[in-house]
């Protein structure tokens, strides 16, 4: 729950604009991918056929709440980027973005809109499988729903508040990273309703193009 903040320090903070940042990043990417499966397979020794589902009827019954859930957060802060004080806030702090975008070597059309893709299609399953399989999905074994719930978009806020403490003011980090906290809390709730990654994934992606579509305007005027 704690490494991938103290790897965003370290990552983002520390050693921020270097080559060996963008190592530890993606070897944090790897951990999140390959620790759930060691303990999955090996610890709970679980066997590999529990890895897929038995049928995709309600995985696909999933989808619609999430392209609800996902649809509405969309609409909701493109409105707020474009007719709200927000979006000016945001605008100020071009700068800082820009930079962050420089240090990951991703500073051109081409190279944000494919780190963008990586992003909103790849990594954003690897957040639902390891924050809402793994991490949510264990806790509520061990404590109760609502507290599972609290804890794990805890753990899955920390490290975009040291993300975004990078671009905003302290109020706006807190702001962002409470926001995506409550993302968190809404994908706990669809996976534990719906028992199924596939509506997670689908209202988290449509929320990272939203934020992806903005930054490009941002920083490609």
């Amino acid at each position: 729950m704690v490494l991938p903040f103290l790897a965003s320090l370290i990552y983002f903070v520390a050693l921020a604009g270097t080559d060996l940042a963008n190592w530890i990043y993606g070897l944090t990417k790897v951990f999140t991918l390959v620790w759930p499966l060691v303990i999955f397979l090996f610890l709970e020794k679980a066997g590999v056929s529990n890895l897929l589902p038995k049928t995709w009827t309600p995985h696909l019954a999933s989808i619609p709440l999430g392209l609800l859930t996902g649809g509405i957060i969309f609409a909701g802060v493109m409105l707020l980027f474009h007719f709200s004080p927000l979006g000016d806030y945001v605008a100020i702090n071009t700068a800082g973005i820009k930079q962050k975008v420089d240090d990951f070597r991703i500073e051109t059309p081409v190279k944000f809109l494919a780190f963008g893709a990586f992003i909103c299609l790849a990594h954003s399953l690897l957040e639902e499988y390891y924050w809402r399989w793994f991490v949510y999905g264990r806790l509520l074994r061990y404590v109760s729903n609502g507290w599972a719930i609290f804890w794990a978009s805890l753990a899955f806020a920390a490290h975009h508040y040291v993300v975004l403490w990078q671009y905003f003011t302290p109020a706006g980090a807190i702001f962002f990273g409470t926001a995506v906290g409550v993302g968190g809390a809404l994908w706990c709730w669809m996976y534990q309703k719906k028992k199924s990654l596939l509506g997670c994934w689908t209202s988290h992606l449509l929320v990272d193009v939203v934020i992806y579509i903005l930054g490009y305007q941002l920083i490609f005027p």
